[in-house]
């Protein structure tokens, strides 16, 4: 199956495809899916993100300029707590634990604060010529980092966003200044939905914050009354080819395409890179990005340092998945607060039209006139909303109405 090269429908959650299960991380998430309750979407995904972690910086691929390490943010979603994130995440856990007892104590960290505090955790041991120490972030309360970021002076989404991008991270602080160069950091978060409309601000959407994660619906699989009957001692195989790939990773640098997939990587391109609008699209905005960074994943799992045909269909699934995921968490919203609004104001009347003198009352005068201006323009400029002119008593009235294509 070809991955599609449209744009996939957005009304509703699509199933995560069965190339997205390729390999050994495929392998291992079937072995465990039997006996966990959690969604296979997270189990996948974090084993993923794990494994990108472990291998540190060194393996990359290049786009132009830039060096992508095989870095990736997941946020698992969920519509409640029920939603077992945590213990996809144990579950995960688990497995990376049979290779090194001392990794999660010694890579594992939780707890973000402040941009000084991620700087001070990432930064490179004395001795430069050692390979830099990667460090993991299980935010399970993911809403708690959202809410840190709102406190003024918090520089925690700036260097969220520039350790993704893997530039140098550092403070100009005179007494004690912080500095990180070689540095390899993963974030795995978890929330609930109705945390992430809430706690999610316009702020955090518009600078490149939210773009930098991958978001990911998820949901209890089934019900397991008496929990799984999960024996690790038939992981053994398993856990030993995970140890050889982890080994190979040390011996890779740059990554690259073969043919076909460049062939494959042309055909998609183009659905990829297409500027969408509203909240969705401003958070699925580095799409190219991802699906490099999880067919690498991809890639060295299969002990490669080309990425191969089945490597991109397994990360385009992925992609899929969490674009659905974007549009079925966060719906027609725009991302701005007072556009949204007006936005549902204007789809309650359709299809009727309001006047500015109408849309004045709605707000009972609280709204200045230059941010409903703005807000309206915003829903213009996304083909949500239109306005015609009209002359009255001499002089000309706005006419604002819900484009029919948009209304529900």
């Amino acid at each position: 199956m070809n991955p599609p090269t449209e744009p996939i429908p957005h009304n509703s959650l699509i199933p995560l495809r069965e190339e997205a299960y390729h390999g050994i991380a495929g392998d291992i998430i079937k072995r465990i899916e039997p006996h966990s309750e959690a969604d296979p979407v997270a189990l996948l995904i974090q084993f993923l993100a794990t494994f990108g972690n472990i291998i540190g910086n060194k393996p990359h691929f290049k786009v132009e300029d830039d060096v992508h390490s095989l870095k990736i943010y997941p946020v698992l979603v969920g519509n409640t707590s029920k939603g077992r994130k945590g213990t996809s995440w144990s579950r995960i856990r688990k497995v990376y634990e049979q290779i090194d007892p001392n990794w999660p104590k010694n890579h594992i960290l939780a707890g973000l604060s402040s941009g000084e505090g991620l700087i001070f955790a990432l930064q490179e041991h004395p001795d430069k010529d050692k390979a830099c120490k990667p460090i993991l972030i299980i935010e399970t309360e993911f809403a708690a980092t959202l809410k840190v970021m709102k406190r003024e002076g918090n520089t925690l989404s700036t260097v969220i966003r520039e350790s993704w991008d893997g530039v140098d991270l550092g403070t100009l602080t005179k007494n004690n200044p912080l500095r990180a160069s070689n540095h390899h950091l993963t974030i795995i978060g978890h929330i609930t939905k109705e945390e992430l409309l809430k706690h999610l601000t316009e702020t955090e959407m518009a600078n490149g914050f939210g773009n930098r994660f991958l978001w990911l619906y998820v949901q209890r699989s089934k019900l397991l009354p008496e929990g799984g009957n999960l024996n690790l001692d038939e992981f053994i195989p398993l856990i030993n080819k995970l140890k050889e790939l982890l080994n190979f990773s040390s011996t890779v640098s740059e990554i690259k395409k073969d043919e076909e997939s460049r062939r494959i990587w042309t055909e998609c391109y183009s659905r990829l890179s297409q500027e969408k609008t509203g909240l969705a699209g401003y958070l699925t905005a580095r799409a190219e990005a991802y699906v490099i960074r999880i067919a690498s994943l991809f890639a060295i799992l299969d002990k490669s340092s080309l990425i191969r045909p089945e490597h991109l269909k397994a990360a385009l699934a992925i992609w899929d998945y969490s674009e659905a995921s974007v549009f079925y968490i966060f719906g027609d919203r725009i991302g701005d607060t007072l556009a949204d609004c007006l936005y549902h104001y204007l789809k309650s009347i359709f299809p009727n039209s309001v006047t500015r003198t109408q849309i004045n009352r709605h707000f009972q005068g609280h709204k200045e006139s230059k941010d409903i201006s703005r807000a309206l323009q915003l829903l213009r400029s996304q083909d949500k909303a239109d306005c015609i002119s009209r002359s009255t008593d001499g002089r000309n009235e706005e006419q604002w109405y819900l484009i029919a294509k948009k209304a529900e």
